[in-house]
């Protein structure tokens, strides 16, 4: 489905009292403040993960056509995790820290009042 599409079913499941989390996984190419104000009104919680969470620490990543079409269309190395960075802390202001999970630890808890450890940790 297309993301309006998620951002409506999203929004939809909160109207009728269902718990809804998010997982920007891996975090793509985005307008950083426009997409954490989706995200925000959209979900209860939201992990933000990066390339390295492709299970193999990105090694998966690097053998796809992935990085060269990243770097064909302007976007930069993207081992970068720096526009991730600014979505997760986009996202803490929007939601609280105990909201918003980082990668691998964010997607370990499961519980929405634990706190979550940020890219910096």
């Amino acid at each position: 489905p297309s993301i309006q599409r998620r951002l409506l079913v999203m929004q939809e499941a909160r109207s009728r009292g269902v718990k809804v989390q998010a997982a920007v996984s891996p975090t793509l190419p985005h307008d950083t403040d426009r997409f954490a104000e989706l995200l925000a009104e959209s979900v209860d919680r939201v992990v933000v993960d990066t390339f390295f969470g492709d299970g193999s620490n990105g090694k998966r990543t690097e053998r796809r056509p992935l990085p060269r079409r990243f770097a064909e269309l302007g976007h930069g190395d993207w081992r970068d995790i720096e526009s991730a960075k600014r979505l997760f802390e986009a996202l803490v202001s929007r939601k609280g820290q105990q909201h918003v999970g980082w990668t691998q630890d964010g997607f370990n808890q499961l519980d929405v009042e634990a706190g979550t450890a940020g890219p910096d940790n």
